[in-house]
């Protein structure tokens, strides 16, 4: 039955748009393929082809606008349960008809088309979404989701062009979905990328935490020479060269090898970021105190010292004159 109204409706919408092109100011070429699109597009719509039917009259749209034409478009969109592009084209078309001081709708259709909105807003689905991060953009069934004139929290799914997530302003806000299944597509950078999917109720309303993962850091530490010991806050991770998975963060990194010089640096990352660390470690120069023949050589010295100066007292004893014995007469001999 329903069907049948909006057959009959597209059908004396197509006589009222025949007469109106007759008073078209526009090429008159571009007016008659325009009409033709239309005639071709209200047969559709008696056969229920609503897809196609759209397909005429966005094609007619194009070359001529019109209210009826556009209104037309938003009838094929609710049938094919589009609800919130639906609500788009016939606000669109109220729009037209209003600027043209209600030439170009019948009362009638105004009446009806009004009926529609009414019908589609209690279908919709309010979603408060809250994302996290803020900064993630989204899009919905892929396209991004389009400002909604009556709210600046407030956005609707289905109406933009396909393409990629976009930022929204604010962590939480609302969208007017359609009542169906929908996939959310979240991306921010330093993060993995999110898809919810999720069905909606005609007319209900939602909370949705949408929430993305950060991603790792990657740490690419080699050294010169390499097959050093590395110690990431003082842990010992392995032997250079090496990749490291890591949360973003700072982290203290030592780089150490028997000979050399160590190497210590505090390097930050970000999520999803590598940060790569060259450890150059100088050949270790010793101090001569430090070196083995230093000390095996010193010794020597001062071995050597202790026996010359016992050869040197040694030899001073044996020139000694002979003492003199004082008034016993004792002399005192040499040792051997």
């Amino acid at each position: 039955m329903n069907q049948r109204r909006s057959s009959v409706t597209l059908v004396l919408l197509a006589m009222a748009f025949t007469l109106a092109s007759v008073h078209a100011r526009a090429d008159e070429a571009a007016t008659t393929e325009a009409r033709e699109d239309f005639l071709r597009g209200a047969a559709l719509v008696k056969n229920a082809q609503w897809a196609e039917a759209l397909a005429e009259f966005e094609r007619s749209s194009a070359k001529r606008a019109h209210a009826v034409t556009t209104y037309n478009i938003g009838a094929c969109e609710r049938a094919m349960g589009r609800y919130t592009l639906a609500r788009e084209t016939f606000l669109r078309a109220r729009q037209q008809n209003e600027a043209s001081q209600g030439a170009e709708l019948p009362q009638g259709v105004v009446t009806e088309m009004n009926g529609y909105l009414d019908e589609i807003q209690r279908l919709l689905v309010d979603v408060s979404i809250t994302l996290d991060p803020p900064e993630a953009s989204i899009a919905i069934d892929g396209r991004p989701i389009a400002p909604s004139s009556a709210s600046a929290s407030t956005f609707i799914a289905g109406v933009r062009n396909p393409g990629p997530p976009e930022k929204v302003p604010g962590k939480t806000f609302h969208v007017l979905l359609d009542p169906t299944a929908h996939v959310f597509t979240l991306t921010r950078q330093g993060y993995s990328d999110g898809v919810v999917n999720k069905s909606f109720s005609p007319g209900s309303s939602i909370a949705l935490n949408l929430e993305l993962n950060k991603l790792p850091a990657t740490l690419h530490i080699t050294s010169d020479p390499s097959n050093a010991a590395t110690l990431i806050e003082g842990v010992d991770v392995g032997v250079t060269p090496m990749d490291l998975s890591r949360p973003a963060g700072t982290y203290l990194i030592s780089v150490k090898k028997s000979g050399f010089l160590s190497y210590e640096s505090r390097v930050t990352t970000q999520p999803g970021e590598s940060a790569n660390v060259l450890a150059k470690l100088p050949i270790e120069k010793l101090a001569i105190t430090q070196r083995w023949w230093f000390w095996t050589g010193l010794g020597a010295v001062i071995v050597g010292g202790a026996v010359s100066a016992y050869f040197i007292a040694l030899a001073a004893s044996a020139t000694r004159p002979p003492l003199n014995g004082g008034g016993l007469g004792w002399n005192v001999p040499l040792p051997p």
